[in-house]
């Protein structure tokens, strides 16, 4: 049994930062009970974190560890958010599910993850808490693959993708984000880094948005391995956007459309998205940094 505010069952991918599975905050629960070789956790949530500027009641159920495969499980979802727990916002009760197989004990110390999640009003946080102001007929599903493996003792990488769709009366929407990181121990203490990612999001209504960077980083580290920390990372980025994207991130007077997570990026990789979210206009840019 726990109370109080905390990280709570959080699934990422880690080389984008992306938690498309998050519902932390501040509440209590039971967790991980043991019920015919499954875990069952139940949480009440008041607020996912403190700026949040609504609380509202928010109910999460999961079972996880259920055996589909060798080294292979299924985990479930369940969250609920009711009209009635929050102040009127003039929207819905809303709900999400989530179901996920974790595969385990690839090449050693290796994962897979794939995911799949559906979420209706305010459950369009899908786990967390989304827009109170969401009716029922504001949707969005998605789904998550992400994969690591430490291929060599030098060599290992880890590979995501994301499709997202939004559906609401102010306009549909869609996310494709494809992103890899490779990384090689070139000495005991040097590793050499690279990642590419793109992102595509495309509205009922308008341009298809575009954003494309590559990023290599000769990194000092404790060891060879992809997980080895602490490490000193040397960017050096290449970032290309269409106007469709440049436009889109200035715009100031047009209501934000359902804005999807960061596509696969380092520290470096982000500076240059917003380098690129200021630009005037598509083109392209490069940048250094150090982290």
């Amino acid at each position: 049994m726990w109370a109080g505010r905390r990280y709570y069952k959080r699934e990422d991918i880690h080389i984008n930062d992306f938690f498309y599975w998050n519902p932390q905050g501040l509440g209590g629960g039971v967790e991980d009970i043991a019920i015919g070789g499954v875990k069952v956790s139940l949480a009440y949530f008041r607020e996912d974190n403190q700026d949040q500027p609504i609380k509202a009641d928010r109910y999460d159920f999961q079972v996880r560890g259920l055996k589909a495969n060798p080294n292979g499980e299924l985990e479930f979802g369940l969250s609920v958010i009711p009209e009635s727990g929050h102040v009127n916002t003039g929207g819905d009760s809303g709900w999400s599910v989530t179901v996920q197989h974790r595969q385990s004990n690839i090449l050693g110390d290796g994962w897979n993850k794939f995911a799949v999640q559906y979420g209706v009003g305010p459950g369009t946080g899908l786990g967390s808490t989304g827009p109170l102001t969401n009716t029922t007929a504001d949707k969005r599903w998605r789904v998550v693959e992400g994969i690591y493996a430490q291929l060599t003792p030098k060599l290992g990488g880890m590979l995501t993708a994301v499709y997202q769709k939004d559906e609401s009366p102010a306009g549909d929407q869609t996310w494709t984000s494809l992103g890899g990181r490779l990384t090689y121990g070139l000495t005991e203490h040097w590793k050499l880094q690279g990642e590419l990612g793109h992102d595509r999001v495309k509205p009922s209504a308008g341009e298809t948005r575009n954003l494309t960077k590559l990023t290599i980083a000769p990194t000092l580290a404790m060891a060879r391995g992809f997980w080895s920390r602490p490490e000193l990372r040397f960017f050096y980025t290449y970032a290309r956007w269409n106007e469709a994207a440049a436009l889109a991130a200035n715009s100031s007077t047009i209501p934000p459309s359902p804005r999807p997570p960061r596509p696969a990026s380092s520290p470096a990789a982000i500076r240059a998205r917003r380098s690129a979210c200021n630009s005037k206009a598509g083109g392209e840019r490069s940048s250094t940094g150090q982290a």
